[in-house]
């Protein structure tokens, strides 16, 4: 199984703070590995510009958006627990928690409309629309839109070197 996107991890890791017992993050990540039976190698992948596994990078932000929605709340810096209201929401049996989803509570949607007043760049724009209109990108963390974007650039250069190097005389290279 490939290594699950945030919004893919937000429910299961909700669950796993359904007991209300205080969890450390490197407990939750383990946890979620064990979860989508993730291999050794998945488990310790990592992402090509930080020093962070994606399967770390990925519950991390979803703990974010369960804090942010306020289902789930951090009491000490390494630690997360549910809240009353993750509880509540557990009850009603969800089959899964995204990101439009998560705008059904008012501190999610405050948190978004925080983001917007304070002229977020247009990626960010861009990354909020998405959310708001459903769009598959919400699926890749800030990280990995980043990544995308520096290969894409780095493609794009490569061929431009190429296509300029193609037409440059032998001779200038001596």
């Amino acid at each position: 199984m490939p290594i699950p996107k945030y919004d893919e991890i937000m429910l299961p890791l909700l669950k796993a703070l359904s007991d209300g017992k205080e969890h450390p993050k490197s407990e939750l990540v383990e946890k979620m590995a064990d979860h989508f039976g993730l291999t050794p190698a998945e488990r310790t992948q990592l992402l090509p510009s930080t020093q962070a596994t994606y399967i770390k990078n990925r519950t991390g932000w979803a703990g974010f958006h369960l804090r942010k929605a306020g289902l789930a709340f951090g009491p000490r810096e390494v630690v997360m627990q549910i809240t009353e209201d993750g509880r509540k929401f557990l009850a009603t049996n969800p089959t899964k928690i995204d990101r439009s989803l998560l705008m059904q509570f008012e501190p999610f949607k405050a948190f978004m409309a925080e983001q917007k007043k304070r002229g977020i760049k247009a990626a960010q724009t861009k990354a909020l629309n998405a959310v708001e209109s459903g769009s598959s990108e919400q699926d890749e963390t800030p990280e990995e839109r980043i990544e995308d974007a520096f290969v894409e650039l780095r493609e794009r250069l490569i061929t431009e070197l190429r296509a300029k190097l193609a037409n440059v005389d032998p001779f200038h290279f001596e």
